[in-house]
C-alpha cells in the first residue's frame, strides 16, 4: 500500500488569498512512516508542541518565548525529520484570481480552484505510479478533514473515479483526519503553507524564504523532486487547459462508449 497524505492552504472564496494550494507527501507504507512518525512524535514531546499547524506556529512561539530565529530553528527540525524519512513532495497550485476569471462553461466542468488542485493530485500520484512502474500499486489517500471541502471532494473523486479506471482500480482507501492526530498532515500543511508563501513572493518579485528553499532540499531530488508539482498561472490556463479538456471529452466519450456496448450485448 502507498499512503499520501494532503492539505490545503488558501481558499478562492477568500478573496484575500491570490493562491490555491494543495500540497502533501507519499510514501509506502512501513519503514518511511515509522521513521518519519517516530522523529515528529520526539520533536513535538522535546519542544512542548501540541501539533505544527502554520496557521497557529507564530502565537504558540509567542507564547513560549520564541523569537523568529528560534522559531525557524525550530521548523528546521521538523523539515529535517521529512527529509530523513525521504518523503515524496507532491502539490498543486492555482492563481486564484486567473481561475475566478475563466468562462462559466469551463467553471462548471472544472468546479472551483480546490476542486481542481485535488483532481490534478489524483493524476500526479497516478503518473508517478506508472512512471515507478507500479500501475496496479494500491493508494490510501488522506485529507485533512476540512468539512466544506470533504463533501465536495468525495463527489469529485467519485466523478473521476467513473472516467479513469486506473483512478477506480489503484484508490483502495479515501479518508478524512483531524491533523492534530495525523502527524503526515502537519508536515503537508507546512509544505502547502510554505509553498503558498513562496509562490506570494515571487509574484512580488522577493527572494523565497530559507525554509521553502530547506523543504525543497528535503525532498530526494531537491526541487526537481517536486516537479509533482504543478503551478496553474496564466499561461499553464492557456497552454495547458485546453489539453485536459480533450482528454475529459475522450474518456466521457470512451466510457459512452463502453456503456453503449454492454447494453448491446
Amino acid at each position: 500500500m502507498i499512503e499520501a497524505y494532503f492539505d490545503d492552504s488558501g481558499k478562492e472564496s477568500d478573496h484575500t488569498h491570490r493562491f490555491v494550494v494543495l500540497a502533501g507527501y507519499m510514501a509506502a507504507e512501513g519503514l518511511p512512516w515509522n521513521r518519519f512518525y517516530q522523529a515528529w512524535r520526539h520533536l513535538l514531546l522535546r519542544h512542548g508542541l501540541p501539533h505544527i499547524h502554520m496557521k497557529d506556529i507564530l502565537g504558540i512561539a509567542q507564547a513560549k518565548g520564541w523569537d523568529i530565529p528560534k522559531l525557524n530553528e525550530v521548523l528546521r527540525e521538523f523539515i529535517a525529520a521529512i527529509k530523513d524519512a525521504q518523503l515524496i513532495g507532491f502539490g498543486v497550485a492555482v492563481d486564484a484570481n486567473e481561475w475566478r476569471a475563466l468562462s462559466k462553461e469551463r467553471r462548471k466542468r472544472f468546479g472551483d480552484a480546490q476542486e481542481f488542485c485535488c483532481s490534478r493530485i489524483l493524476r500526479r500520484i497516478v503518473d508517478r505510479l506508472n512512471e515507478a512502474g507500479f500501475p496496479e500499486e494500491q493508494i490510501s489517500i488522506t485529507f485533512d478533514r476540512d468539512w466544506e471541502f470533504a463533501r465536495r471532494r468525495l463527489t469529485l473523486i467519485e466523478e473521476i473515479s467513473k472516467r479513469a479506471p486506473q483512478i477506480r482500480r489503484n484508490l483502495a482507501q479515501l479518508s478524512f483526519a483531524d491533523s492534530e492526530h495525523f502527524y503526515p498532515l502537519q508536515a503537508a500543511d507546512l509544505l502547502a503553507w510554505e509553498t503558498r508563501r513562496e509562490l506570494a513572493h515571487r509574484i512580488e518579485g522577493e527572494r523565497g524564504t530559507a525554509r521553502w528553499a530547506e523543504l525543497m532540499t528535503a525532498l530526494p531530488y531537491g526541487e526537481l523532486d517536486y516537479a509533482a508539482g504543478e503551478y496553474w498561472n496564466k499561461e499553464w490556463i492557456d497552454r495547458d487547459l485546453p489539453n485536459i479538456e480533450a482528454e475529459h471529452e475522450a474518456a466521457r466519450a470512451a466510457a459512452l462508449a463502453a456503456k453503449t456496448a454492454k447494453v448491446s450485448a
